[in-house]
């Protein structure tokens, strides 16, 4: 896996894998209302967190595996793969 992987607009998504949490930055950048969704790899939404800045997202209750993590905005959306 990576280290930190970086989107176009500047966002960062570290440390990945994680084992407690996921940090994300950089979405200062972004305009509006950010949405981030931690998700299953089917798809289920686990947790859902509407911000204006950087995040940090709690996994640490989360068994092992690989998930996906989605930054939804007003320009369009991203999504990354994290494994835990």
């Amino acid at each position: 896996m990576w280290d930190c992987k970086s989107c176009a607009d500047g966002v960062t998504i570290f440390p990945n894998p994680a084992t407690d949490y996921i940090c994300v930055e950089g979405l200062s950048a972004i305009k509006g209302l950010k949405t981030i969704v931690l998700g299953s790899i089917t798809g289920q939404a686990i947790s859902r967190q509407t911000l204006e800045d950087n995040c940090r997202v709690d996994i640490a209750s989360l068994p092992r595996g690989m998930y996906t993590l989605s930054i939804q905005t007003e320009a369009g959306n991203a999504t990354y793969s994290i494994l835990k």
